[in-house]
C-alpha cells in the first residue's frame, strides 16, 4: 500500500514539475528552449500514459510498468483534415525521453513556418499503424492520442496528449468469499476461460472522447470492417498476467488478458452469435459428495456491447454453493490505486485531472465535479504547491453547487457529508495575479478510501485575436485554444464614430472622433453560447485590460460583455459593451463582377455571420441574425427543423433567446441589453427611440434607389475585423434589373444556379454564367414580429435604410417570391453577409 501511493505521489510530482517547467520558463529551464537553431522551430510535446488515481468501489489495481512501455513515436501534424508533416523516432527527426514510468517527453524540430497555434498533433506509439491480429495483443502496446499545438515562445511551441492502450483488459478471478458453504468441502476445479468473438483490428485512434476532451477523431469504420475470432481454450490458472487486488477485506487473485477494443459505430449492428465478445467459463465444482460444471458465457461490455480501449473489465465470479454462483461485472478506466482498511468516507471519482486557469474570472466557472458513488463524507481544500497552506480566497474562491455569497467555500476549505450518491459540483473565481495560483492544488480527500490532488495552472499564452484591429465580432480559427483581445475599445474605435450621426455609448453619453471610443470596464462574463462548453472560462486582465478565453471547443458562437461592477452578476452592474466571438474556419472571400450601380467589385464573405460551415443545407450554415442597425447577433436554430437553439451559460445552464415586446429602447439602452432581441411592437418598426438611425451601419445616404460608392464601417458594424455591412448593390449584382420581384419565373428576374428548401446559390457575374463566381445564401429560421414560432426566411439586410424608417433588404423564400429591393421594419431579424472593406 505504501509503496503503490509513493508511486502515485511521485507520478504527481513529476507531473507539477514538469508543467512548471513549461509554463515558468524562467524559473525552470533545462536549457532546451534556448538551444533551436536558425530558421528552425521546436515543438515539445509532453505524453501521459494515464495511470494512478482512479478507482471502483469493487477493488483496484495499478498499471505495470510494461503496459506504460513506449519504444518508438509517429507524429502526424494537422490542420483540420490536411497533412501538414510527419515525423517519428524511426526517421530520426522525433527525439524521445522518459521522464517517469508514465510520462515522456518528445521533440523534433521543423523549418520556420511550418507550426502553428491550434494546429493538431496525432501520436502513435510503438507501431504506426495497430496490427491485424489473430491471436492476444503483446507488449509494448499500441497507443495513440492528439492534442492541440499553443505558442510559448517565438520559436518554442507545445502541446500535452494522453496516450490511449489500444487494448482494453480483461480480469477474471474465479473464488470462493466468506459466504460460501460448506466452507471447507467446497472446492474449485481446474476452471478454463476462452474469449470468444474477439476483434482481428482496432481503428488507429479511439472513437470516443476521453481525459476531459470533448473531441475525438473520427474514422469511418463500418461493421464490415472488422473481423473476429476465438482466443484458444486454456487453464485460468496458466495466464501469465496475474493482479493481486483486495476485495472484501481479501486478498484476490486476477488472471488478465488483453483483448482489442471492440467499438461499432452503430449498436444495433451487433450480433451475439457473431461479434458481441464474450468470456466462456468452465468451472468444476464439488462439495465432496457431489461434482457438477457450471458453464457461463459472460458479455465483455458495460450493458451497450462495446469494448473500449484502455478500460479493465473485470469478471469476478463468486461460488457460493453446488447450486449457486454469483457473477460481478466492472468497467473502470485503466488509473487505479490500492483501499485497504475501513470505509468511512465516500468513494467518489473526478471529472479532472488537471486545471488550469485564467485571471481575472468574475463569473464563477465550472472547476470540478466531485461524483459521489456511496454515502460517506469528503473534504476538499485549495492547497498552495506547499500542499499545505490554502489558497487565499483573493485569489482563488470556491463556490459549491451554486454561486451566491452562501455557496461559497470558507477559506477554500469545505467538509461534506452525503447520504445518496450523488454529484457535487464546485466553481470558482480568480484574481488577477496568476503566479498566485500557478503550481497550487485541489486536494480531495475521503480519509483512507482516496485522496485525489489535481495540480492548478495559470494560463498564460492566449492568441490575440486583434493584431490587425478592433472590431465587434473576432473570428477564433484556432482550435480549442485560448484568445485575448483588448476590452477598453467600442467596435472599430473611434474610426467607427460618425459625429452627425448622434452615437452613443452604454451611458447615453454622446460620442465624437474628439472625445473617442474608450471604455473602463472592471469585469467580464459570458452571457451566451450556442455550443455548450465552447467557452469554458472568460476573465479580464485588469493590468493589461485584455478579455481572457479559454476555448472547451472550437466551432459556435459566443457573446462576451464587460461591465462597470466588479461583479458582473450584481443587480446594479450594467454592461458596457459585448463582442460576438465566431469559431469557425477562416471565411473565403467571394469576387464579384462589377457593381452595375456603383461599378464596385465586392469581395464578399463566403458564408453568414455566425455561421460554422459554408456548405448548402447544413443547419450550421445558416448563422445568426441580427437587428437591422444593432451589432449583437441573435441564434435562431442549428438545424432546418425549425427548433430553437439551446443557449449555454459558463456553467452550461441553459436557456433561449431573449425576446421583448416593450416599448424602443435607446441605442445605449440597446448595448446595456446585447442578450435582447426588442421586436418593439407588432409591425416590427423600430427597436430604436431618440436616435438618428440611418447611420447606425455607416451608409446613410443609401436608400431604395441611391447606392453610394463609398460607405464605412461604424462602431455598431457586426462584421469582423476587415468587413463591414454588404451595401443594397450586393445585393442587385445577383438580378437581373434594379427592382426585381417574381414568385413563379423566378429565373427570368434573378441569376439563379440551383435553389432548395435551405436556400439559394446565385451567379454574382452579372450575367449568370461564370461557374468561379457563384454564392450560396441560405435561408434561416428567424422568429415573427412576436417571437413567436421560427419561420425558414431568406432576409438580407444591407448597410442602408429602405426610405424613412424602414430597412433596405434582399428577401426570398422557398414557396413564395423573390425581391430585392425590399423594405422591412429595423425590429425584424435578418442574415448579414460581410463585404471586404
Amino acid at each position: 500500500m505504501i509503496s503503490n501511493m509513493m508511486n502515485v505521489l511521485t507520478a504527481l510530482f513529476v507531473t507539477f514539475l514538469l508543467f512548471s517547467c513549461v509554463e515558468e520558463k524562467n524559473s525552470c529551464d533545462d536549457g532546451r528552449t534556448n538551444n533551436v537553431p536558425d530558421g528552425k522551430e521546436r515543438l515539445e510535446i509532453r505524453l501521459i500514459v494515464p495511470v494512478g488515481n482512479i478507482m471502483t468501489t469493487r477493488g483496484v489495481e495499478n498499471a505495470l510498468l510494461e503496459e506504460n512501455r513506449i519504444d518508438k513515436l509517429f507524429m502526424d501534424i494537422m490542420d483540420g483534415e490536411n497533412v501538414v508533416t510527419s515525423c517519428s523516432t524511426e526517421d530520426g527527426r522525433l527525439i524521445l525521453s522518459s521522464v517517469s514510468d508514465s510520462i515522456y517527453i518528445a521533440s523534433a524540430m521543423f523549418d520556420i513556418g511550418i507550426l502553428k497555434t491550434g494546429y493538431t498533433v496525432c501520436i502513435r506509439a510503438n507501431d504506426d499503424f495497430p496490427k491485424v491480429i489473430s491471436e492476444q495483443p503483446v507488449t509494448p502496446l499500441y497507443m495513440s492520442g492528439f492534442g492541440f499545438i499553443e505558442k510559448n515562445t517565438e520559436r518554442n511551441f507545445s502541446t500535452s496528449l494522453h496516450l490511449l492502450r489500444g487494448v482494453a483488459k480483461l480480469r477474471t478471478a474465479v473464488r470462493k468469499t466468506a459466504l460460501s458453504v460448506p466452507q471447507q468441502e467446497l472446492k474449485i476445479g481446474d476452471v478454463k476461460v476462452q474469449v470468444i468473438h474477439a476483434v482481428d483490428k482496432i481503428r488507429k485512434y479511439a472513437p470516443f472522447n476521453s481525459h476531459d476532451s470533448d473531441e475525438y477523431i473520427y474514422e469511418s469504420s463500418p461493421s464490415s470492417y472488422f473481423s473476429y475470432f476465438d482466443y484458444p481454450e486454456i487453464s485460468l490458472t496458466d495466464i501469465l498476467l496475474k493482479d493481486r487486488v483486495e476485495l472484501d477485506g481479501e486478498m484476490v487473485t486476477f488472471y488478465s488478458q488483453y483483448i482489442y477494443e471492440n467499438y461499432l459505430e452503430v449498436s444495433r449492428d451487433y450480433e451475439l452469435d457473431k461479434n458481441v465478445t464474450l468470456l466462456k467459463l468452465t468451472i468444476p465444482v464439488t462439495d465432496g459428495v457431489t461434482s457438477r460444471i457450471f458453464e457461463r458465457a459472460i458479455r465483455v461490455d458495460n450493458g451497450d456491447y462495446r469494448i473500449k480501449r484502455n478500460h479493465i473489465y473485470s469478471i469476478d465470479v463468486q461460488v457460493l454453493s453446488i447450486d449457486e454462483v454469483k457473477i460481478y461485472t466492472d468497467m473502470l478506466d485503466w488509473t487505479d490505486v490500492d483501499v485497504t482498511g475501513d470505509i468511512v468516507g465516500t468513494d467518489f471519482d473526478v471529472n479532472r485531472k488537471e486545471i488550469s486557469l485564467v485571471h481575472g474570472i468574475a463569473d464563477p466557472i465550472k472547476l470540478i465535479q466531485v461524483y459521489c458513488n456511496t454515502p460517506g463524507r469528503f473534504q476538499i481544500k485549495v492547497l498552495q504547491s506547499n500542499q499545505i497552506d490554502l489558497i487565499s480566497t483573493n485569489d482563488l474562491q470556491l463556490y459549491c453547487d451554486g454561486i451566491s455569497a452562501d455557496h461559497r467555500v470558507m477559506e477554500n476549505n469545505g467538509i461534506y457529508d452525503v447520504s445518496t450518491a450523488q454529484t457535487i459540483n464546485f466553481y470558482c473565481t480568480t484574481g488577477n495575479v496568476p503566479a498566485n495560483i500557478n503550481g497550487g492544488f485541489i486536494e480531495i480527500t475521503a480519509y483512507n478510501v482516496r485522496k485525489e490532488l489535481i495540480p492548478v495552472s495559470s494560463l498564460i499564452n492566449f492568441t490575440a485575436l486583434d493584431t490587425e484591429g478592433t472590431a465587434n465580432c473576432y473570428i477564433g480559427d484556432k482550435g480549442a485554444g485560448s484568445y485575448s483581445f483588448i476590452a477598453t475599445v467600442m467596435g472599430n474605435g473611434v474610426n467607427g464614430i460618425i459625429d452627425e450621426g448622434e452615437f452613443e455609448d452604454a451611458q447615453g453619453n454622446k460620442l465624437t472622433k474628439s472625445i473617442g471610443a474608450g471604455i473602463h470596464p472592471l469585469s467580464a462574463k459570458l452571457l451566451w453560447q450556442d455550443t455548450d462548453e465552447l467557452v469554458e472560462q472568460v476573465g479580464l486582465d485588469t493590468s493589461s485590460n485584455r478579455v481572457l478565453i479559454k476555448m472547451g471547443r472550437s466551432r459556435g458562437n459566443a457573446l462576451i460583455a464587460v461591465y462597470d461592477n466588479i461583479d458582473p452578476n450584481a443587480e446594479s452592474a450594467k454592461v458596457l459593451w459585448s463582442w460576438h466571438l465566431w469559431c469557425t474556419s477562416a471565411p473565403k472571400v467571394i469576387e464579384y463582377s462589377a457593381s452595375r450601380c456603383t461599378g464596385n467589385e465586392y469581395k464578399v464573405m463566403d458564408r453568414n455571420i455566425g455561421a460554422t460551415t459554408s456548405t448548402p443545407n447544413l443547419g450550421t450554415t445558416q448563422g445568426l441574425t441580427y437587428q437591422w442597425g444593432r451589432k449583437d447577433p441573435y441564434s435562431g436554430s442549428l438545424s432546418y427543423d425549425g427548433k430553437r437553439t439551446v443557449l449555454y451559460d459558463i456553467r452550461s445552464v441553459t436557456s433561449d433567446m431573449k425576446y421583448s415586446l416593450n416599448e424602443p429602447v435607446t441605442v445605449g439602452q440597446a448595448i446595456n441589453t446585447p442578450h435582447i432581441c426588442h421586436m418593439s411592437s407588432y409591425d416590427g418598426r423600430s427597436w430604436c427611440k431618440g436616435n438618428n438611425i440611418k447611420y447606425l451601419w455607416g451608409n446613410p445616404e443609401g436608400s431604395r434607389d441611391l447606392f453610394p460608392q463609398l460607405t464605412s464601417k461604424t462602431i455598431y458594424d457586426p462584421c469582423p475585423i476587415g468587413y463591414k455591412v454588404a451595401p443594397g448593390d450586393v445585393f442587385q449584382v445577383l438580378a437581373k434589373k434594379d427592382f426585381a420581384w417574381e414568385s413563379t419565373d423566378i429565373e427570368s428576374h434573378f441569376y439563379i444556379k440551383d435553389r432548395s428548401s435551405c436556400g439559394t446559390t446565385f451567379y454574382c457575374d452579372g450575367i449568370g454564367k461564370d461557374e468561379t463566381k457563384v454564392i450560396f445564401l441560405p435561408e434561416a429560421y428567424i422568429p415573427s414580429w412576436a417571437a413567436g414560432d421560427l419561420r425558414s426566411s431568406g432576409r438580407y439586410w444591407s448597410s442602408s435604410l429602405f426610405g424613412t424608417d424602414l430597412a433596405f433588404a434582399f428577401t426570398f423564400y422557398w414557396q413564395g417570391s423573390y425581391m430585392v429591393p425590399n423594405s422591412f421594419g429595423v425590429a425584424n431579424v435578418g442574415s448579414i453577409r460581410c463585404v471586404k472593406e
